[in-house]
């Protein structure tokens, strides 16, 4: 900007002033000032963050790669919801279209048992934890010919009162695929990868304890 103030006053002062240059010059400068005013707004607006979401922040998401201003964009496509105790999150074979992140509270994953009605308990998934972010990766990685909706592999039931963060995978991945959010989409994948990674460690040392018993 400073450069192009410059240029403009260089192609002023001259016996004959360059209106043409000088017209495009200011066009330039006023894109990069609203530019300018829009950084500057995101980072007032990461700085202000609520107690909640500056803990979050903090102690979940800064780790994986997010900066206050990617963190605070991603929070601005969510829904924060409140489900009561026994209130269904997703249900196993039934489509599945969003993805959830657990503020608090519990979740119970339930998997059907083979031959049988009944279902029996595969985990427990406690807060901060991302519910349906296998499927999520999953449609990530579709072709566009293909169908979006992704089945559910197990069912989710909170166990008690929780408070989650809500994500359509469609309004997620339109907002992903915008080359300004390309930080947030790879931080945001490194913290579903991670947070995969952790699951199944967790499972595999409870298989260990139930084979062992």
């Amino acid at each position: 900007m400073g450069g192009i103030s410059l240029s403009i006053l260089f192609q002023y002062f001259r016996a004959i002033p360059l209106w043409i240059p000088i017209r495009w010059n200011g066009l330039f400068l006023a894109i990069n000032g609203v530019m300018v005013a829009v950084l500057v707004k995101e980072r007032d607006e990461a700085n202000r963050m609520a107690p909640w979401q500056r803990n979050l922040f903090e102690t979940d998401f800064k780790s994986m790669g997010f900066t206050e201003v990617e963190f605070c964009r991603l929070l601005e496509t969510s829904k924060r919801l409140k489900k009561a105790k026994n209130a269904m999150i997703c249900i196993e074979g039934v489509p599945q279209d969003k993805m959830y992140f657990v503020l608090s509270g519990e979740i119970e994953v339930q998997s059907k048992v083979p031959n049988e009605t009944s279902s029996r308990t595969i985990a427990m998934i406690e807060s901060n934890s991302f519910i349906g972010e296998m499927t999520y990766l999953t449609h990530l990685q579709e072709s566009s010919e293909r169908p979006s909706a992704e089945v559910a592999t197990a069912s989710c039931v909170c166990s008690k009162d929780t408070e989650v963060l809500e994500w359509n995978f469609s309004d997620l991945t339109t907002y992903l695929q915008q080359p300004a959010n390309r930080g947030v989409a790879n931080a945001l994948q490194a913290k579903l990868s991670n947070d995969l990674r952790l699951k199944l460690k967790k499972l595999n040392r409870r298989q260990s304890t139930n084979n062992s018993e």
